[in-house]
């Protein structure tokens, strides 16, 4: 694998970089309607996935697979003690978190070729990954593992406050397109090695930075 990332991270602070991003961008995100593991089309909830502009391609192939989601020797210690629908789930929020940066907004924003790849490493079947449990204990538990093996911490009110300060600054003097300045906060976090704030919040903080600029 190449690196802890799968995309080289760089500074959003020049016109020529943000028109190189919007242009590779495109290609990056595929029409709704998302489908399950089972093909079976999801509603307008579970299709979180169409509206964002960093959402993840929904088919791989056997290379990209090797090369993008394979674990590493070192997920090994994490995955002790966890077997069935929790060892999958985990190795999924993983492996997406190293890939983009950021945790999954649902269990389907996770390619269904991805998880069946996960799946065949760490000895599960594909289809009990629906049965992990987004929503409990576990998966605060397995978020605050990931964020300590990969070297990020949660965003704080003091970061969001920098955020704005830093596209105000850096970004917004050059592009005022929202969802390019949204993609900056994505892309200043995974810098910062700050798990981004929630879509809601980086709204906030993206109308905070135009409003000030």
């Amino acid at each position: 694998m190449g690196g802890e990332f799968n995309s080289p991270i760089g500074m959003l602070n020049s016109p020529a970089l943000i028109s190189t991003q919007r242009s590779s961008s495109a290609h990056s995100c595929l029409p709704c309607p998302v489908v399950d593991l089972d093909h079976r089309e999801l509603d307008s909830d579970d299709a979180v996935v169409c509206n964002r502009e960093y959402a993840v391609k929904r088919f791989w192939d056997d290379d990209e697979l090797a090369t993008e989601w394979t674990l590493e020797p070192s997920d090994q210690t994490l995955l002790a003690n966890k077997a069935g629908a929790t060892r999958l789930g985990f190795v999924a929020l993983l492996t997406f978190f190293r890939h983009e940066g950021r945790f999954p907004a649902s269990k389907h924003e996770v390619p269904a070729a991805v998880v069946t790849h996960l799946a065949s490493q760490v000895g599960v079947p594909a289809e009990a990954y629906v049965a992990y449990d987004w929503r409990g204990r576990t998966i605060k538990y397995h978020r605050v593992q990931i964020r300590t093996a990969l070297g990020f911490r949660e965003t704080s009110v003091e970061d969001a406050d920098q955020l704005v300060d830093w596209l105000a600054d850096e970004v917004v003097p050059h592009e005022r397109a929202q969802d390019r300045v949204r993609a900056a906060v994505y892309t200043r976090c995974r810098e910062l090695r700050l798990e981004p704030p929630t879509p809601e919040r980086v709204e906030r903080l993206v109308r905070s930075a135009l409003a000030s600029a």
